[in-house]
């Protein structure tokens, strides 16, 4: 499972990278993060690689393309994946499930209640369609069932 982390804040960035290693007890092989420190760079990397991320973690204000901008962009190629937004602004909510927000992680996150969510963001993405996994050339590729029949 690819999965994008988003802040500007790069202590923040290394925070969530340790909450998605808890999440997958650090099994090398069953995910893959990539950090992006401004959503421009996010997009950048998805116009020559779309569709690559199945989870979006992302701060909601950034410098340039801000991360309700960047998940609008997202959401338009790629309605299946799961974005979870991070903002201590909890009134900017209402604005992050207008382009299907998966979940909202208000700043600074509780460790347990942030595993939580991770934990059943990677559940649902799990159960949504099925997932097959496997590791080639140390790249970890991920297909959705639903993907490989149609």
């Amino acid at each position: 499972m690819n999965i994008a982390i988003c802040d500007d804040d790069h202590r923040m960035s290394g925070q969530v990278e340790e909450l998605v290693d808890q999440v997958f007890h650090g099994e090398i092989g069953k995910y893959n993060t990539e950090v992006f420190f401004s959503g421009d760079a996010l997009l950048d990397f998805l116009e020559q690689q779309p569709n690559f991320f199945h989870m979006y973690l992302l701060d909601i204000e950034m410098a340039g393309t801000d991360g309700l901008k960047t998940a609008a962009q997202i959401r338009e190629t790629d309605p299946d994946a799961v974005i979870i937004f991070m903002t201590s602004h909890s009134e900017l909510m209402s604005e992050a499930f207008e382009v299907l927000a998966f979940q909202f992680i208000v700043k600074p996150f509780e460790t347990e209640k942030a595993l939580g969510i991770l934990s059943s963001a990677v559940r649902y993405l799990q159960k949504r369609k099925g997932v097959f996994q496997f590791v080639a050339q140390k790249k970890i590729y991920t297909f959705f069932y639903l993907k490989l029949v149609t």
